[in-house]
């Protein structure tokens, strides 16, 4: 993954909260791939303002946690579990955008 030091994974893990977070994420995992992906997702959750609603701090909680996960995941050197909670925190993502969406057409 990266071939990055583990300082520098560490780092990521204290870092998880932070908004660039994903960002760096998959810098340090070393794909290039990632970054305009999650500049879309980052796009469509400003677009919606996920955590200025009721629900944005908890949104926000669970986000952060997964971030924290696929960092840990990534300094341990493990892509099955970076993968898997990278798989969790997209799904949970998508529950709630798809979520909003369907609040915009009702």
């Amino acid at each position: 993954m990266g071939g990055h030091s583990q300082r520098t994974l560490i780092k990521i893990v204290t870092w998880a909260d932070d908004l660039s977070a994903p960002a760096e994420i998959a810098r340090v995992a070393g794909n290039p791939a990632l970054e305009p992906l999650l500049s879309v997702f980052r796009t469509r959750s400003r677009r919606h303002q996920i955590f200025t609603l009721p629900e944005g701090p908890e949104i926000k909680r669970v986000s952060d946690a997964g971030h924290r996960e696929i960092a840990g995941a990534i300094a341990q050197r493990d892509p099955v579990a970076a993968a898997a909670a990278a798989s969790a925190h997209i799904a949970h993502s998508e529950k709630w955008v798809r979520h909003l969406l369907e609040l915009e057409r009702d």
